[in-house]
C-alpha cells in the first residue's frame, strides 16, 4: 500500500478502503474476531437492539460482567479505529493459503483516505510486544529488537514525512524512515527529534500549524487514555500500534484533521486489570510531545 510505513502485508482497495493480508495462524482468526466483536457492539448500540453474537462472545468472555465490561469499552474505542467492513478471500493469491474457507484479508477503511499528502506515524505499543505465554526464545527475540521499549512503552515502527524540498526525499516528495530508524531511537532526546521531525517543527516555515497539530494529537491521545484508563479492567492490546495521520500539503493542511487510531488486534486477550502497559506508553508520548511544544 502506497503510504504504509510498517506492520503486515496490505492491499490498496480503491481509494477509500484497504485490505488486510491476514496471516494464516490464529493471529488473522484473533483480529477478525475484534473487530466482528466491535461491530456487532456499535451496530447494537446504534440500534438499540440485542444483538446476540457468539463472535463477541468469544472474544469478550462468557462471563457476562467481563461481556457487559468490555463491551463497554468496545463501543468507547470505535472512533478511535478504522472501520471494518468484513472478510474477503480475494487476495488469496499474494498470500500462501490453504484452498479452504478461510478468510484471506479484512477488508477496513484507509485511515489515509482525504489527504492529499499524508504524513504517516506507526508506534508500536506497550512495554512487551509478546504474549505471556510466548516461548522464552519469543520473549528474547522481541526483547532484543528493542530493549529500549521497557523503558518508553512503545517504538517507533516507521514514519513518511512530506517534504519535497528534501534532497533526501522520494520522487513524490516523501521521506520514510523504516523500523531500523526506529530501532536507533535510544534516548528521549532521539524520540522528541524524531517526533519534531515528523511534524516539521525545523523544516516547516508554518510552525504555527505544527504547533497546533501537536496539540490536537496530544488531545486525542488523552481522550483514549480516559477510555482505557476508565473502562478497560479485562483487555490486553498486546503489540497493537497507534498510527497517527496529518495532511502534508501547506496548502491544505488543518490541525483539525491530524487522525489518531488505534490499529493492529491480532494478539488482543482477556487481561484482568486492564492495560496499564499501554497507558504508560501513551504517558510516555503525550510527555514528549508536549517537551517538544
Amino acid at each position: 500500500m502506497e503510504h504504509q510505513v510498517g506492520g503486515h502485508p496490505m492491499l490498496s482497495f480503491g481509494s477509500e478502503y484497504i485490505i488486510k493480508v491476514l496471516p494464516k495462524d490464529d493471529r488473522g482468526f484473533r483480529e477478525v474476531l475484534f473487530y466482528e466483536a466491535l461491530r456487532t457492539l456499535v451496530d447494537q448500540e446504534a440500534s438499540g437492539k440485542i444483538v446476540k453474537s457468539d463472535i463477541a462472545n468469544l472474544v469478550l468472555s462468557r462471563d457476562l460482567g467481563i461481556q457487559q465490561r468490555n463491551a463497554r469499552l468496545l463501543r468507547a474505542l470505535a472512533p478511535f479505529t478504522a472501520k471494518y467492513y468484513g472478510t474477503t478471500t480475494s487476495g488469496a493469491s499474494v498470500v500462501d493459503v490453504d484452498v479452504d474457507d478461510r478468510p484471506t484479508g479484512m477488508i477496513l477503511s484507509n485511515i489515509t483516505a482525504g489527504f492529499q499528502k499524508p504524513c504517516v506515524l506507526d508506534i508500536k505499543m506497550g512495554q512487551n510486544t509478546y504474549e505471556p505465554d510466548a516461548t522464552l526464545e519469543k520473549k528474547e527475540s522481541q526483547q532484543q529488537k528493542y530493549p529500549e521499549q521497557q523503558i518508553f512503552g512503545f517504538r517507533v515502527i516507521g514514519m513518511k514525512v512530506y517534504d519535497p524540498s528534501n534532497t533526501g526525499s522520494d520522487q513524490n516528495g516523501f521521506l520514510a524512515f523504516d523500523k531500523d530508524f526506529g530501532r536507533q531511537l535510544k534516548s528521549a532526546e532521539d524520540i522528541q527529534n524524531a517526533l519534531s521531525t515528523y511534524f516539521k517543527l525545523r523544516i516547516d516555515g508554518d510552525s504555527d500549524c505544527s504547533v497546533a497539530m501537536i496539540q490536537h494529537v496530544i488531545r486525542d491521545l488523552e481522550r483514549l487514555r480516559k477510555v482505557l484508563a476508565e473502562l478497560n479492567n479485562g483487555m490486553g492490546f498486546i503489540a497493537s500500534s497507534i498510527l497517527i495521520v496529518y495532511e502534508g500539503d501547506e496548502a491544505l493542511r488543518a490541525p483539525e484533521k491530524c487522525t489518531v487510531k488505534m490499529i493492529d488486534f491480532a494478539h488482543v486477550r482477556y487481561n484482568w486489570g486492564g492495560d496499564l502497559s499501554l497507558i504508560y506508553g501513551l504517558d510516555t508520548i503525550v510527555t514528549m510531545l508536549r517537551s517538544i511544544l
